[in-house]
């Protein structure tokens, strides 16, 4: 493939790792990579100790790939994809202008683009971090195209893509269990000589970086206050509209066409601040394992997802860990538990939580070694700052001769934000949202060069350009949907964001 030739890497490879003493808390290091291209943080703010393990930080990466899909084939199937690359690291560290399209198969281009940049296992000095290198992900609901044939998606009031991926050969790395960190840089070259002198001196810049940086006092900021006092929002679809969306999807559901429906709508507002003020609200008032703030092209995204979409590690091991059914966190002790007991006895709850379940459960087996997929955890009720979740764990063994890209193909886009049956539901959903879902309801993480990966799924997630800020929110409709309460559901989803984005204008 030419293309992906163009891009890619000298042939041999060294690893260097370095462990380090952070100047700052770990988070605040993406402000190190503020003058860089694309700077990231995929930040574990709620470190649990299951989910909330690492973190990451970084920027000026080597490759970036803009992805968006091409005409429907006129006889039907998955739509084509062009990848526009940018190769933006020469050896020396410059940036490297030219572009690069590649149109084809999603998911065969996503294969040998991480192929060309693999780093075998045997050339790691050592593995204390998941990632060590790899391709930071984000992946727009959009991307179903890549897999399915589905109806034309609503418009994009941003026109975002439908993927971007960030090939970074260098990052810094955190571990929350000890707070150690780590620099971790691979070089490459046409030989082991040069690739140990690349790497040394990719090392060396790193270091200095990060030794210069001299993070800024914090700021004041304003009192959190109740959801009345949030950003205004103006919605795709009004209340009265989302009302009648759910009778819909109701009637389409006691018709027989599917069990269950994920309803979004769209809400728009302001924001003045910089968006990485808005995370810092963000991350002090609502902590989630699956927190991010990322520079793409075209929109910085802020999120707080609680939710996993899918891990593999290097043995193999498969995760999901769906998410459906939400309460409001109480105004105080008794309250939270009235509402924590009333998600746990919910019927209505752990049947959708179940029928996701079960979705999660084939996705995998159509990847997973047979009998290996399990579901080890289920209808857990977990605790975040302003709402409960039902969490249920899915697990699975990958099969001989299966990779990572075969479980993004099996399993994107998570189940919990389409409904059962998928593929008629993403049609349903189609029927009755007025605007495109971009990167909200996809799925955002790294993909390792090596093989592992993580993804959680994109919601609790602000997309923010010039201004504005786009913020999705939504729930699961079941025959036993009550719209009014499905409203009040969607509402208590975005009560954090909307109610940062305020505090972040009112300290800008």
């Amino acid at each position: 493939m030419t293309g992906i030739d163009a891009v890619a890497p000298p042939p041999a490879v060294r690893h260097l790792l370095e462990e380090i003493e952070p100047p700052a808390p770990f988070w605040r290091l993406r402000e190190a990579f503020a003058d860089a291209a694309h700077p990231f943080l995929l930040d574990s703010a709620l470190a649990d100790g299951r989910l909330g393990r690492c973190s990451f930080a970084g920027g000026d990466p080597d490759f970036a790939a803009v992805v968006r899909r091409g005409p429907a084939p006129p006889r039907g199937g998955p739509r084509p994809a062009r990848f526009s690359l940018v190769r933006r690291r020469a050896a020396d560290g410059s940036s490297l202008p030219e572009r690069v399209a590649i149109d084809g198969d999603f998911h065969a281009i996503l294969r040998a683009l991480l192929r060309a940049w693999r780093v075998p296992a045997s050339a790691w000095a050592a593995r204390p971090l998941p990632l060590l290198a790899g391709a930071v992900t984000a992946l727009g609901a959009g991307a179903a195209h890549f897999g399915e044939d589905l109806p034309e998606s609503p418009p994009d009031p941003f026109d975002l893509p439908d993927a971007v991926l960030l090939g970074c050969d260098e990052l810094v790395g955190h571990r929350h269990a000890d707070g150690r960190t780590w620099l971790s840089v691979v070089g490459r070259g046409d030989d082991t000589a040069a690739a140990l002198r690349h790497a040394e001196m990719r090392l060396e810049r790193l270091r200095a970086r990060v030794a210069a940086f001299r993070p800024a006092p914090p700021r004041p900021d304003a009192p959190i206050g109740d959801p009345a006092a949030a950003a205004p929002a103006v919605a795709d679809l009004p209340d009265a509209d989302y009302l009648e969306a759910v009778a819909a999807i109701r009637r389409d559901i006691l018709a027989g066409r599917i069990f269950e429906a994920c309803l979004t709508r769209r809400l728009e507002t302001r924001l003045s601040a910089d968006p990485w003020r808005l995370y810092a609200l963000l991350r002090a008032a609502n902590p989630a394992p699956f927190s991010a703030c990322i520079d793409l092209p075209g929109a910085v995204l802020v999120s707080s997802s609680p939710e996993r979409f899918l891990s593999l590690d290097p043995d193999g091991r498969v995760e999901s860990r769906p998410i459906k059914g939400t309460r409001p966190r109480g105004a105080d002790a008794a309250a939270d538990g009235r509402l924590r007991a009333e998600l746990a006895a919910s019927e209505k709850d752990r049947a959708e939580n179940t029928m996701i379940v079960d979705l999660a459960r084939n996705d995998l087996g159509r990847v997973c070694r047979f009998g290996s997929v399990r579901a080890p955890e289920l209808h857990a009720v977990e605790a975040y700052a302003t709402v409960f979740q039902m969490v249920s764990t899915v697990t699975g063994e990958l099969a001989p001769g299966r990779d990572g890209v075969d479980l993004l193909r099996a399993a994107f886009p998570g189940g919990s934000m389409t409904g059962a049956p998928k593929i008629e539901a993403l049609k349903v959903i189609a029927e009755q949202e007025r605007s495109a879902r971009g990167f909200y309801a996809g799925a955002l993480g790294w993909l390792d060069f090596s093989g592992p990966l993580d993804l959680s799924i994109v919601i609790r997630t602000a997309v923010c350009r010039d201004g504005r800020c786009l913020i999705g929110t939504g729930g699961a409709i079941t025959a036993d949907s009550d719209p009014e309460a499905e409203l009040r559901e969607a509402e208590d989803k975005a009560a954090a964001l909307l109610a940062a984005v305020a505090r972040a204008d009112a300290t800008a």
